[in-house]
């Protein structure tokens, strides 16, 4: 299946259920400690947005997301039914890119998938494999050295 960048909004059914999704993410990280912090914004809304932008990507790859509530990390946003696995980034930066930590070499995923939006609509900007992702320039944005692409770096289309 070949899938290009697009607009994928979120039906209200699948509204729902990424906000009981992000609710539960949310109440477990906070009750471990391990909630995520993008400067003032409310963990919930962080939640939200990036379990969105997982499940906008699944609708359009025809894959199952990971619903998942529990403490993870390291683990793959989607799995191919090939095996293969990968990562799904959300940014609201301007201009949009595609940001990778430097660690993560150690643990790759086959593709990285860019997107952009806010629950419920969304836009696939892109795509990386981890060759591309782990060649790019490396950049500290403030929070440690990460791989980074821009728009015109990545792949407009991939097969799955």
């Amino acid at each position: 299946m070949r899938i290009g960048t697009g607009i994928v909004k979120l039906t209200y059914e699948e509204q729902q259920i990424a906000r009981l999704i992000a609710k539960m993410r949310t109440d477990t990280n906070k009750s471990a400690g391990t909630h995520k912090n993008w400067g003032s914004k409310d963990p919930y809304e962080i939640d939200l947005i990036s379990f969105g932008a997982e499940m906008a990507w699944a609708k359009t790859a025809n894959l199952y997301p990971d619903f998942t509530t529990q403490i993870r990390s390291g683990s793959a946003d989607f799995t191919f039914g090939y095996g293969g696995q990968g990562d799904v980034k959300w940014t609201g930066m301007e201009p949009p890119r595609l940001l990778v930590k430097v660690h993560k070499v150690n643990d790759p995923y086959d593709l990285y998938v860019l997107m952009t939006g806010q629950f419920p609509e969304y836009e696939i900007q892109g795509f990386a494999t981890k060759d591309q992702i782990f060649n790019a320039r490396i950049k500290d944005y403030g929070y440690g050295d990460t791989y980074t692409m821009f728009l015109d770096e990545l792949l407009t289309e991939v097969d799955i």
